[in-house]
């Protein structure tokens, strides 16, 4: 991180991919494991299958969202938020990225991503303001 993340008090682009990165881990994960089990699952519509990948994207979105919410210095629980909701943007570009070149065949659309990213970022900037946590001074003798 730089220097001037903790001066300004707001991410730079860079933390926005690496949360965008981040955030499609999960995925790549659910259906590399997927795939393993059985090559054919991913081709099927069913619905616990589709119900794993757009919660992988959730989660993933969520946690990314998170991680990049730290150096937030804001009292202001709606900057936090927009914080959550762009890195859940760059985890939906990054997912775009990702699914022309390595997974072409994922049944799902586009809005249904939007649908889990966006949302699950501002979730996971939220709950990364209830769990601020404060430096414990040992006490001065």
């Amino acid at each position: 991180m730089s220097q001037g993340y903790f001066r300004q008090g707001r991410p730079t682009i860079v933390e926005y991919l690496a949360g965008g990165l981040l955030g499609n881990v999960p995925l790549i994960l659910v259906l590399f494991a997927l795939s393993f089990s059985d090559p054919q699952i991913l081709n099927t519509m069913l619905l616990t299958v589709q119900v794993t990948i757009v919660a992988s994207l959730a989660i993933g979105a969520a946690v990314a969202a998170f991680y990049v919410a730290v150096g937030v210095q804001s009292q202001h629980t709606f900057r936090v938020i927009v914080v959550g909701v762009v890195t859940g943007g760059f985890c939906y570009l990054i997912n775009m990225a990702l699914s022309l070149f390595l997974f072409p065949w994922l049944p799902l659309g586009d809005y249904v991503k939007i649908l889990a990213f966006l949302p699950a970022g501002a979730i996971g900037a939220f709950v990364r303001t209830r769990k601020k946590r404060t430096i414990r001074r040992p006490p001065s003798s």
